[in-house]
């Protein structure tokens, strides 16, 4: 089974629960909970942990706790577990950090340098995150020299291939990215970090090619198998739409499966513009999506400064919490501009009379008829008072 980055535990929007822990504490071990419960249903005999086992490294007591128990737990009912270091890990320079911790308890869970290791007849190469001097230097002791630290990743990865037994199953289990993966900002990571090319990959000798680093669970195609293995929980809304879910091997068949498991999951309430325009006139909230039960939730729309100040943001939050939403975190209204750009009608000859009934129609549309109204009298009088003054002036 090849798990998702741990990373215990999210702080964001998290609230202290009944029992004084922090509901995203309790979100983590729930999750934790059913991937230990699908490795014994499954009978899985190898858990491979991709790395990133914290926030930073610095985690708590209680994080290296449940870590500790995580891993034990899943070696208490038959499955062996080997894990590496991630990017978000490392204490500091010269400073122990919880993987260190982890190979403390067993010296598999924590493996922090490039290596192979023999686990039930697989092969695992490990080939944990590191600083690009810290990749340099260990290219260098296997006798390849590079100058950059993406060079001296694609020698590390040729150097562990040469040592693999091609007749045995192999896995290259590490906390990279691989070029032209999925992230969940879009963001572009080509010349920000060092990447591990596709091509390049399958045409090594492995069985299967597992990646952390990536928080969406993903499979590319071609063979042999090479995947990002996701992580264990949503941390904010950016991640709503992600799955989360385990991948399983199966050495006998050559086949692999993904399996979902439960993770808190987070909703985005956007409203559309019929909505606000009817929320903003008095019209009574509707009621919010039935997704919205156990889940973390926001509300999102568009609206003029005008219809902002007219909706009940309050009652659109109680209707989430109606629904079974888990935790409201708000509203984050875009205020839109009013535009005085010109409009169809408009030209050099329009009266400004006229001007001003053609934007109050067709772009202040947010005003009710009484202020449309009040302002169309103010213009008469000013215009009377300007007329006025022009006369007397001549």
């Amino acid at each position: 089974m090849f798990g998702p980055d741990l990373h215990c535990y999210n702080r964001t929007h998290s609230r202290t629960g009944p029992d004084g822990v922090p509901s995203r504490l309790t979100d983590w071990r729930r999750s934790a909970r059913e991937v230990l419960g699908l490795a014994k249903s499954l009978e899985i005999d190898l858990y491979l942990n991709p790395g990133d086992n914290t926030l930073d490294g610095h985690p708590d007591a209680q994080e290296q706790i449940d870590l500790v128990d995580f891993f034990e737990s899943m070696e208490k009912q038959g499955t062996v577990v080997v894990g590496i270091l991630g990017n978000h890990d490392p204490a500091g320079e010269q400073e122990a950090g919880p993987v260190d911790l982890l190979a403390k308890f067993r010296p598999l869970w924590g493996v922090t340098v490039p290596r192979i290791v023999d686990v039930n007849g697989v092969q695992i190469a490990c080939l944990p995150h590191a600083r690009p001097d810290a990749l340099r230097l260990h290219s260098e002791t296997i006798g390849q020299v590079m100058g950059t630290a993406q060079a001296a990743l694609n020698a590390i990865c040729w150097g562990l291939a040469t040592q693999i037994d091609p007749k045995r199953p192999a896995i290259l289990l590490g906390h990279w990215a691989i070029s032209g993966c999925k992230t969940g900002n879009t963001a572009v990571l080509e010349g920000r970090e060092p990447l591990l090319a596709i091509g390049e990959l399958q045409s090594q000798p492995w069985t299967v090619v597992a990646m952390g680093h990536i928080h969406i669970p993903q499979q590319f195609d071609g063979s042999p198998y090479v995947i990002h293995t996701g992580a264990l929980e949503r941390r904010n809304f950016g991640e709503q739409r992600d799955e989360r879910k385990v991948a399983v091997f199966d050495t006998s068949t050559g086949e692999l499966a993904w399996h979902s498991f439960w993770s808190r999951r987070f909703l985005t309430w956007r409203l559309t513009d019929d909505e606000v325009t009817n929320l903003a006139g008095g019209a009574p909230v509707g009621p919010a999506p039935t997704e919205a039960e156990d889940a973390i939730c926001q509300i999102e729309y568009r609206a003029t400064q005008e219809q902002q100040r007219k909706i009940n943001e309050t009652a659109l939050i109680k209707a989430l919490y109606d629904a079974g939403a888990h935790l409201v975190t708000g509203a984050a209204p875009e205020i839109l501009r009013v535009t005085r750009s010109r409009s169809e009608g408009l030209s050099a000859q329009t009266s400004t009379e006229e001007g001003l009934e053609i934007i109050l129609a067709k772009i202040r549309i947010d005003l009710s008829p009484e202020l449309r109204a009040a302002c169309l009298a103010a213009h008469q009088e000013l215009d009377e008072e300007v007329t006025k003054d022009e006369t007397a002036a001549a």
